[in-house]
C-alpha cells in the first residue's frame, strides 16, 4: 500500500510542472512552444546588452505582466539565446507587441539567419518595425535560407531621437 505522503509528493511535483509550463514563459495557453527565452522579460535572464537594453517595471510601458524591454541608445539593443537545429526551407512566425517614444523613434524587432559557426547568412535577416506610441501586435513569417543552422532574435534601435526609447513585449518565435 503506498502511503498518502507519497502521493501527495507526486501530485505536488505534478502540479509544479503544470504551473511552470503554463506560466507564458515557454508556452503559450494553446501550448505550442515558444522558442523565445523570457519572451515577456519578467526573469530578467536570457538577453544579452548590446547597448541601451533594460528591463523596465515602468507601467505606462509594460504591455503585460511586471515588466518589458526598453533601449534608449543609437545602435543599441539586446540578443536573445541562439536557437539551434534549425535547417533550411523551414516556416517560422515571429510576432510580438512593441512602441516607441520621441517624435520620429523606431524600434526593431528582428530574427537572423545563422550558420553552423554562428555567421550572418546574407539575405537571411527579416525585422519588424515599430513606430507608434501605443503597444501595437506585429507579426512577420519568414522562411529560414539556404544554410541556416541556428536562428538569433534581436531588439535594436538605429538611432535613437531626442527622449526616444523602444520598448518591447510578449514576444514569440513559433515554427
Amino acid at each position: 500500500m503506498v502511503s498518502k505522503f507519497y502521493w501527495k509528493c507526486i501530485v505536488g511535483v505534478f502540479m509544479f510542472f503544470f504551473v511552470f509550463s503554463m506560466d507564458g514563459s515557454m508556452y503559450r495557453a494553446n501550448g505550442e512552444s515558444n522558442l523565445i527565452i523570457n519572451p515577456d522579460f519578467e526573469k530578467e535572464v536570457g538577453w544579452e546588452d548590446w547597448g541601451g537594453f533594460s528591463y523596465t517595471s515602468d507601467f505606462k510601458h509594460i504591455y503585460s505582466g511586471n515588466k518589458s524591454a526598453m533601449i534608449n541608445k543609437g545602435e543599441g539593443g539586446a540578443g536573445n539565446a541562439i536557437i539551434d537545429n534549425v535547417t533550411p526551407g523551414q516556416i517560422y512566425t515571429l510576432s510580438g507587441f512593441g512602441k516607441v517614444s520621441g517624435q520620429g523613434q523606431e524600434g526593431i524587432l528582428g530574427i537572423e539567419c545563422l550558420d553552423q559557426e554562428g555567421k550572418k547568412i546574407v539575405g537571411g535577416k527579416f525585422t519588424i518595425t515599430f513606430t507608434n506610441d501605443e503597444y501595437l501586435e506585429k507579426t512577420k513569417t519568414f522562411t529560414t535560407v539556404e544554410g541556416t543552422a541556428k536562428l538569433r532574435v534581436y531588439l535594436y534601435i538605429i538611432t535613437v531621437v531626442q527622449d526616444g526609447a523602444a520598448y518591447f513585449d510578449e514576444l514569440s518565435l513559433k515554427k
